[in-house]
This record gives C-alpha cells, structure tokens and sequence, in this order.
C-alpha cells in the first residue's frame, strides 16, 4: 500500500505543477488538502476512496457536517472538479480502473440558475471610480484597481498577477472604426492568457501611477517588465514591495464603498460565510455589474463573453442580476403584426 500511496503523491504533486497560473495552483493544493485531511478522519489515504467516500464529503459540505461550514453548491462543485481530475490522473496512470470521483457517480450539486451576487446600480460605480485621490500614489493605485476591476470585468487575481510587460500596444481597430491603440495581456483561470482592449483613459491612469511611482519602482528595480504592474506599498512609505495581494484588492473596494456610503459595503469586512460577503461590495461585483449592465445596452452575449472569457453561455447568463424580470421579458416588445 505503501507504494501505492507515493505513487499517488506524485500525480498529486504533478497536477499541482501543472498550471502556470499561482492561483489554480493553491485552489488545486487547498482542495486536496481537504480531501485528505477529510480521509485522514475516517482512517483512509487518496488510494483507498470509495464512491461512498466521495458522496459523503460532498454531503458534509453542502450540509455544514463533520468540521464544515455549510458551503455554496458552486465552491463544493468547484472541490468536486478537482478531485475528480486527481483521480483521472489516477486512473490514466493505470493506478486505478475506475474514478471514484467521477460525475455519473458523484453527480456535483446543482448550481442555482441565478447567482446571489447582486449587480451594483451605475451611480455608484461612477461615484467609487471617482473617489480616491489620484494626486497621491496610494489613490492613483486605488483607481487603477478600481478601473480595471469595472472597465474589464478582471477577477481580483487577475489585477494581482499583472506585470508591466503586460501593457502593450495594438492599433487596430473595431468592426465599425473605432481605434484600439493600447491592450491589457491578462493571466486567467487555468493559466490560459486573454488580450483585453484597455481604454485609452484607463491606459493613461496606468501611465500617471507608474510615473509617480517611478523612483521607487528604480530604486527597488521593479520597473521592469516581469515586475508587478500594480505594487503594493510598504512599511508606511510610498514606496514598492511587490505585487499586491487579493485581500488588498478586496479592501481597497470595500473602502471606497464605505466612502461612497453604498448601502450593505461594510458587510463585506468579514470572511465568516458566503452570505454576508455577497450581500456586502465586493471586487466580484464589479464583474457581474459589467455583465449587467453590457446585456442592458444589447451588447451581444458573443462579445460580452469576449469581454469576461467565459466559454459557456449558461454560465455568463448567471451573471446577469436583470434576466428573468417582468419589465424586460420579451413578451413586452413581441409582435405578429396585425392580421
């Protein structure tokens, strides 16, 4: 058994090495962890899961049993995925003859149709985009953020792994003549890299936060290309120390929320359980905002898909806080004409 279990260490290890992306790499790391730990209690290693086994951890999450917290369908999904990957991994290594994991024999829980995550009104996106103080080097960093998490719909991870060599030039042009001078490279899930247009005012927002930003950036030579295109600032003092974190991004939203007096920001602050983190401003809402508000002005769904990367249309359509309204039910606008 013994050399079974090594042998599923190594697909473990192998798997999360796989991806480029950092982040993928904990959410693969996080997930087995808990999968292990979960088998650890009933006495078990990865190589002697049974079905019954993953059926029951599944449970146990989406019922807050045995140490967990109640957790969304979509993060115990999201778990269940990963899991089942391993022992695919498993299975094509000729370790095992079946997946346990699999999904005709786990089926994952059913995601709700429509996501909880609630679509901020235009206002008061306009009123946080204008907020912080872009004569200092905190506020020019804070409108960045703000900017490229609600005029590109970027995950919070995806602010955090830009470097600078990311900016690039295009000049091209849209089908109807409009000009794209400057494009933002984006690392996204899985490790995939995705070429956004970036506005030309978001573009020179970048440009004025690196130039004040230049000495430091010099002095701790992290103006080069592979250097973090957003830097956190360090020990009090406008200076530089790396990329900034997901946490800051999550703060620095829920700041200026709470400037904004937007109803629900603060409840945001704390971390204890899905329900208070959606009903709170978060970077996330900005994405489902942008998706909104695109699908309003009859952007079509291919080019908003374009815009977020999602590559399944059921999945986009969940992003959407105004489908399945009255006021905008087609039945409104139907017409046969008159007889």
């Amino acid at each position: 058994m013994k050399n079974l279990d090594d042998s599923f260490l190594v697909i473990r290890r192998r798997y999360e090495n796989k991806s480029t992306s950092p982040q993928t790499r904990r959410a693969i790391a996080n997930s087995l962890n808990i999968w292990e730990a979960y088998l650890r209690r009933h006495d078990k290693t990865p190589a002697q899961a049974t079905v019954d086994d993953v059926v029951a951890w599944r449970d146990a999450m989406l019922e807050g049993r045995e140490s967990f917290r109640k957790l969304t369908p979509a993060t115990v999904s999201l778990r269940l995925s990963i899991v089942r990957t391993f022992y695919g991994l498993a299975v094509d290594e000729g370790l095992l003859t079946f997946n346990p994991a699999s999904v005709g024999r786990v089926p994952p829980p059913k995601l709700p149709e429509n996501s909880r995550t609630v679509a901020l009104e235009v206002r008061d996106v306009r009123r946080m985009l204008a907020a912080p103080d872009k004569t200092t080097l905190k506020g020019l960093r804070d409108a960045v953020i703000l900017n490229l998490l609600a005029r590109l719909a970027l995950r919070r991870a995806e602010v955090c792994s830009l470097k600078n060599r990311d900016v690039v030039r295009l000049d091209t042009k849209t089908p109807e003549g409009r000009e794209i001078v400057w494009g933002l490279r984006v690392t996204v899930k899985g490790g995939r890299e995705r070429l956004l247009p970036l506005p030309t005012d978001v573009k020179d927002l970048i440009d004025e936060y690196r130039r004040l930003d230049d000495g430091n950036r010099r002095s701790l030579r992290t103006h080069l290309g592979e250097s973090p295109l957003v830097q956190a600032i360090g020990g009090g003092r406008l200076q530089s120390s790396g990329a900034i974190s997901g946490e800051t991004v999550r703060r620095t939203v829920i700041q200026y929320a709470e400037y904004c007096g937007i109803k629900n920001a603060a409840q945001a602050l704390g971390e204890g359980g899905a329900r208070g983190k959606q009903a709170g401003v978060t970077p996330h809402r900005f994405r489902h905002t942008a998706v909104t508000i695109a699908l309003d002005q009859g952007i079509s769904l291919r080019n908003v898909m374009s815009m977020t990367g999602h590559r399944n249309i059921a999945t986009l359509q969940r992003y959407d806080s105004n489908k399945n309204t009255v006021e905008r039910n087609a039945i409104n606008e139907l017409d046969f004409g008159k007889k």
